[in-house]
């Protein structure tokens, strides 16, 4: 099935520009999300394009010490929580001093 970015979901072909990419099949959250605050905007509006949680990419950064209830994070910062309704972006440094 081919959609839209906005209608986007796992096994669909990206089309950009009016046209179908099918070098680009979404095989989880849209290749098209590029940072951790796009992320968490499609996390916390429970969109069905970012898929399962436990797949979700990463966005620089060594992995944290503890992963429990972290989801994606970048160099400085981490979407940490146990659901859409309870997520939250944390920096890295308060997230590791927790652990």
């Amino acid at each position: 099935m081919i959609r839209h970015w906005n209608e986007i979901n796992i096994g669909d072909v990206v089309v950009r520009d009016g046209r179908e990419d099918p070098t680009v099949v979404c095989d989880g959250v849209s290749p098209l999300v590029s940072s951790l605050q796009e992320l968490f905007d499609l996390m916390k509006a429970d969109h069905p394009s970012v898929g399962p949680w436990d797949n979700l990419p990463t966005f620089g950064g060594a992995d944290p010490r503890n992963t429990a209830e972290v989801w994606s994070w970048n160099e400085t910062h981490a979407i940490v929580g146990t659901c859409s309704s309870d997520i939250n972006i944390e920096s890295r440094d308060e997230l590791e001093e927790a652990s």
